[in-house]
């Protein structure tokens, strides 16, 4: 068993034996999230795309954890009505590259699993070239700009009419941000950022963390995780906000927020507790990160996925053998048709111009 593995199964077990189910479920009873200013509303959109993509797929061979599209997108009231636009979903002749950034702690697992491993595969059958960048698990968000930058300039490969569209998971998205604001010279390669699950404006979960504390864990973790320290810090909202009221990002790059957000009852059991610790702000979740957080400035929202934070992007729940089966322990929540979601993601980003 690799070591950083074995580090995520101590820490999921732990997470999994604190976060047990008793009491009355936590449910979405406040008020949705604003779609803040300057934000173009596509949920409606991104809805149709995600829904065709899923009875194309579905009529062909069936879709891996497939579940009705309301149930896979959450439906809030202030949704737009429906475009009735046609949906393209034939092998793509556009020249994009989809490279995928991962979050927190994830260089500790990659071996076993990485962001998007069980849909990666489907793009590439219709056409595109993928791409995984190899970031630090526990170093900050400025050591790991620099490391998107260097990976991005040195794709193998990259025709002159070939662009890149970032895919940032999880703290993935807030790497991406800072180095797309850090090195101009990355414009002219990067059609768009699509974040997922990204925690742009900080959370309050990184937020708790004594210096200490945050200390204790990159150290133990950084040899396993890509060396440096700083991560958790790095996610302080205070340090988030500092750096997006003074960043420029270029304005040739087109942005996109995914949020993932989902009621207790669907929290794998290694994110309750700070799931619960999140609902006292607000119930609208994804057991890391707060819907208002998780929105570039600017961008275009896709919508909201129906997912917690592991379910969105980690598939746990298709991997096998013994570690597999004791991580899903406390994974216990992670099915979720992330297959059609990422072709979903990349269908809205090509026909956004």
């Amino acid at each position: 068993m690799p070591t950083g593995a074995a580090l995520l199964l101590l820490v999921v077990v732990v997470a999994g034996a604190a976060g047990c189910r008793s009491g009355v479920p936590i449910t979405w009873h406040s008020a949705p999230p604003a779609v803040p200013p300057g934000v173009v509303d596509a949920r409606a959109r991104f809805r149709e795309i995600f829904c065709e993509v899923r009875a194309v797929r579905g009529a062909a061979a069936p879709v891996p954890d497939d579940r009705p599209c309301d149930d896979a997108l959450a439906r809030l009231p202030d949704e737009p009505p429906a475009t009735g636009a046609r949906v393209v979903t034939a092998s793509s002749a556009a020249r994009r590259r989809i490279v995928v950034v991962p979050g927190l702690f994830s260089e500790c697992i990659a071996p076993w699993i990485t962001p998007f491993d069980d849909s990666l595969p489907r793009l590439e059958a219709l056409g595109y070239r993928t791409e995984l960048v190899r970031v630090s698990g526990t170093a900050t968000s400025t050591a790991n700009a620099q490391r998107v930058r260097d990976a991005v300039l040195s794709l193998p490969d990259l025709g002159a009419d070939e662009r890149v569209v970032l895919v940032g998971y999880s703290k993935g998205a807030v790497d991406v941000v800072e180095a797309l604001a850090t090195f101009p010279e990355l414009a002219p390669r990067v059609a768009a950022l699509v974040s997922v699950a990204g925690p742009i404006t900080g959370s309050p979960i990184a937020d708790d963390f004594a210096p200490w504390q945050r200390a204790v864990i990159e150290t133990v973790a950084s040899p396993f995780c890509g060396g440096g320290r700083g991560a958790i810090g790095s996610l302080r909202r205070e340090e988030r906000r500092a750096f997006l009221a003074r960043a420029r990002l270029p304005a040739s790059v087109r942005y996109f927020s995914l949020i993932a957000m989902v009621e207790e009852p669907a929290v794998s059991r290694g994110l309750l507790p700070p799931y619960r610790d999140l609902a006292l702000v607000d119930a609208h979740n994804d057991g890391q990160v707060l819907a208002e957080d998780a929105i570039i400035p600017g961008s275009v929202l896709l919508g909201y996925v129906r997912a917690d934070h592991w379910a969105v992007a980690m598939p746990v729940s298709r991997k096998t053998g013994l570690l597999g089966w004791l991580v899903r322990l406390a994974v216990d929540r992670n099915q979720y048709p992330r297959e059609i979601l990422l072709e979903a993601i990349v269908r809205a980003v090509e026909e956004t111009r």
